[in-house]
């Protein structure tokens, strides 16, 4: 004799039959109605007999199926009792792991279509989305479907970045973000986590400012890095003459320390040089005279005008120049060439011939000055970097001479000389490895201290559990916690096997989908007991 399990179909009660070995289930239910009460032991687990396989697929259906059903339960279309009756009869194949398992690919895979609604790769979409999923779940007595919406919302709107961010750390933009992020960080510039991170990582960082306390000690820390931004800028100024930016001066006073240095190396300078007329000098002052006769002839009047208020009355009657008017023939003829940088046209040729005449007037002193050549260039560049973020922080907008990374950046391509800007449309352009960095990855606006805390300082039920909330969390963004942040992002943003990166890649591209693939996992599981 064998012994098979059968359910009551009334109490739920299991039971066991003995029957004869190797009977089949009509036998056993046969066996079973020859013992008292067993009409009610008729409706036997079906799931026995079904392998694994049979299992998930059986499984996939119903999850399928559970959506229409549950549309048409939404709709008045389908009663609750019917919808009550297919959950009692589907019971058993939801109690194996197999069944389980294919409830939630029948359920992803019959609402996969909603990612094709516009938004769905955003967060506010993804949410509505999501909401609109939960809402057409099927739902017996006491479940309700307004807390499957809720629900559904809230995986919907955090599967999006959620995936954009495992997305990041799978295919990270080493060359991209990483590289911009490491060349701040060598400049003295401090990056949140989020900002190292980048893409729906930063996305999430911007909106976590909000936040009562939370978002202030994010706001405190992006704040410095602006600031670590401004004096790296001026750095790059005092860098070539070996100087750096002393602490505790505000933005207005940088700028003018910076140029009272690179002013007093300058006369230090010019005091030990001399300066003469050379026959190099001379020609290639002439083969510049050759360009600019094709330019029309009050531009020829402008160069030459250029060329004898700059430079020939500066010369001695002894063909040499002083100290003091290497200083100004340098500085009147840097005004000049700059004054051409946005031009097009004929001006722009003109603008190329004093640009012309200032490299031939350095060469010319370098030549005759071996000894201080390297110091001279050394200043020259200091100035040149100078005279940009000088331009930057006297943009209207820069705040009490603090600049963005975008007007740094408009400053760079102001001080480009090339033609057709070149230098700046290849990104070779003076100092913008740094404004480029400062733009793609610092915000696109000075932080304003204090945000958070006025947007929730009306709103009780909204500020008191979001301020206990941030004063949890804002240890994150302390200065120490960053930093150990910021060292195990970028191991995670190191070296990855090309395989692991596509695979990155490739969920990233596809995003939209995350949420008509978590709002059913997460409904399906939460609504079953995992075997």
């Amino acid at each position: 004799m064998a012994t098979t399990k059968v359910k009551n179909k009334r109490t739920g009660e299991i039971v066991e039959v003995n029957h004869p070995e190797g009977a089949g289930m009509e036998e056993i239910v046969s066996f079973a109605n020859k013992q008292p009460a067993a009409d009610e032991f008729a409706d036997y687990d079906v799931t026995q007999d079904m392998s694994g396989a049979d299992l998930f697929l059986a499984g996939i259906g119903k999850g399928m199926t559970d959506v229409v059903r549950g549309v048409g339960q939404a709709t008045g279309l389908v009663s609750d009792d019917e919808v009550a009756e297919a959950r009692a009869r589907d019971e058993d194949l939801m109690g194996t792991g197999a069944g389980l398992g294919g409830n939630v690919v029948g359920g992803i895979a019959a609402t996969l279509p909603a990612a094709l609604i516009p938004g769905a790769n955003t967060v506010a979409g993804a949410g509505l989305i999501g909401a609109g999923l939960g809402a057409v779940q099927p739902v017996v007595g006491d479940e309700s479907r307004g807390q499957n919406a809720l629900i559904g919302g809230g995986v919907g709107a955090a599967a999006v970045p959620l995936v954009g961010a495992i997305s990041g750390v799978l295919a990270p933009q080493a060359k991209n973000v990483l590289s911009k992020v490491g060349l701040l960080n060598k400049e003295g510039v401090d990056t949140t986590v989020g900002q190292t991170l980048g893409g729906a990582a930063k996305t999430v960082e911007d909106k976590l400012t909000s936040v009562p306390v939370l978002g202030d000690m994010i706001t405190k820390r992006r704040a410095e890095g602006y600031a670590q931004f401004n004096e790296a800028a001026i750095n790059r100024a005092l860098d070539p003459v070996g100087e750096t930016l002393p602490k505790g001066l505000d933005p207005h006073q940088a700028v003018a320390h910076a140029r009272k240095t690179l002013g007093g190396k300058y006369d230090a300078l010019l005091g030990k040089m001399k300066g003469a007329v050379d026959p190099d000098f001379q020609a290639e002052v002439g083969e510049l005279f050759q360009m600019v006769d094709t330019l029309p002839p009050e531009m020829q009047r402008y160069f030459k005008k250029i060329v004898e208020r700059e430079v020939n009355r500066r010369i001695t009657p002894a063909g040499t120049f002083s100290g003091q008017s290497l200083k100004d023939i340098e500085s009147a003829l840097g005004t000049e060439a700059t004054s051409f940088a946005n031009a097009s046209g004929f001006e722009s040729k003109l603008g190329d011939a004093v640009g012309a005449l200032q490299e031939s007037f350095r060469s010319m002193v370098a030549r005759q000055n071996p000894d201080y050549a390297r110091s001279l260039k050394n200043i020259n560049k200091g100035y040149a970097n100078f005279k940009i973020v000088q331009n930057a922080a006297g943009k209207v907008g820069a705040d009490e001479g603090q600049f963005t990374p975008a007007q740094l950046q408009n400053a760079v391509r102001w001080a480009d000389k090339s033609k057709d800007k070149r230098a700046f449309a290849e990104g070779d352009a003076r100092m913008q490895d740094l404004s480029g960095a400062g733009k793609a990855i610092l915000p696109s606006k000075i932080p304003d201290s204090g945000t958070a805390g006025r947007m929730f300082a009306g709103n009780p039920l909204l500020g008191v559990p979001g301020t206990l909330l941030g004063g949890i969390a804002s240890p994150l963004y302390s200065k120490g916690a960053q930093g150990v942040g910021n060292a195990f992002t970028k191991g995670l943003l190191g070296y990855r096997p090309e395989s692991l990166r596509a695979f990155g890649e490739g969920i990233g591209n596809v995003r939209q989908y995350a949420t008509p693939f978590a709002v059913p996992a997460a409904l399906g599981l939460m609504d079953e007991e995992i075997p």
